[in-house]
């Protein structure tokens, strides 16, 4: 059994780098030689096909899934079976596995059963609990319950920052979902603390340079820009747009990320010629590594557009905006 354990261990090795296929096949080899030797409810086969089954979501092999996890709940869900690790998991990647199909209802309604589940297991894993409340919060978000999400996210924040740590991945992850919901609602001011928030503790523990950061950053100056705060916008935008072409090149998403940023603070200054220019190299970067028809020459098209219409080139913007609407359709 040890080696089939160790085949599992290599599964998850080789899925952590981008190999799925690979992952894939040693799961599958681990599984066949598991279900010669235990039984079917055995915890690890059980837990072993919910690994799989998680690959096969992260490749949209969804129906591959499903079969997987659907038997796995059958088993860990009989009659006589008290609540388990495995029936949570694989409850958990049923509710990643409705998700993906875009039924955020079914998703909440999987996540929920399994937070139900595991406050019935004795010694409850606050980690595990924690990942489970997010994805319910963005189920929530995504059906357009606001108010209940960002209470959950709070909660959840304030669970993250005594359990792990104020600088933990999770709690600034958790801190920026918060931030990203009160943003998308309207409530910017506050919104803007979360980000900043996010992107302190990422200046500590992962160093400006790192893409992460890196994101944060340009999230955060196009709030700033939301809010008319321009001169905090410029700076965002001027700081980010020198790291990301010292540390990334010309042809990276955050270079093309803070071009778009940085044009549009050129706009406010009504530096049309200038903003014109950054807006023109995000677009052709973005053309050159993703392709005409990517969401990143969708975005620097947008810029483009906007930074047209505020110099009143017409003929130009409309040219723009033809190109821009093919890649929408």
């Amino acid at each position: 059994k040890e080696a089939l354990l160790s085949r599992g261990r290599v599964g998850r090795a080789l899925n952590s780098v981008g190999r799925q296929e690979e992952a894939i096949e040693t799961y599958m080899q681990q599984i066949d030689g598991m279900g010669q030797v235990l039984d079917r409810d055995d915890p690890d086969l059980l837990m072993a096909k919910i690994h799989l089954s998680g690959i096969y979501i992260d490749l949209a092999r969804l129906s591959e899934a499903e079969v997987l996890l659907t038997e796995v709940i059958e088993i860990s869900s009989s009659d006589s079976a008290e609540p388990s690790d495995v029936g949570v998991e694989a409850k958990a990647t049923m509710g990643e596995l409705a998700g993906a199909r875009g039924d955020t209802v079914a998703a909440e309604e999987w996540f929920l059963e399994a937070l139900a589940d595991l406050d019935r297991i004795e010694g409850v894993d606050h980690v595990r609990r924690q990942s489970i409340q997010w994805n319910v919060a963005i189920s929530t978000a995504v059906q357009g319950r606001t108010e209940e999400a960002i209470v959950i996210l709070r909660e959840l924040l304030e669970d993250r920052e005594s359990t792990l740590g104020v600088d933990h991945p999770q709690t600034l992850q958790t801190a920026g979902t918060l931030g990203g919901v009160l943003a998308n609602s309207g409530r910017l001011s506050e919104a803007e603390p979360y980000f900043q928030r996010v992107y302190d503790g990422q200046l500590r523990t992962l160093g400006a340079e790192h893409p992460n950061t890196l994101v944060t950053l340009g999230n955060l100056g196009n709030m700033q820009m939301d809010q008319g705060k321009i001169e905090l916008g410029h700076a965002s935008a001027q700081m980010g747009l020198a790291i990301a072409m010292r540390t990334r090149g010309l042809e990276d998403p955050n270079t093309f990320m803070f071009q778009r940023l940085m044009a549009r603070v050129l706009i406010e200054q009504e530096k049309y010629e200038e903003a014109r220019e950054l807006a023109q190299l995000a677009v052709d970067g973005a053309v050159l590594v993703y392709g005409e028809n990517s969401g990143h020459t969708r975005l620097g098209l947008h810029m483009l557009l906007q930074v047209l219409l505020a110099e009143g080139d017409t003929e130009g913007a409309e040219a723009i905006r033809a190109r821009h609407d093919r890649i929408t359709k």
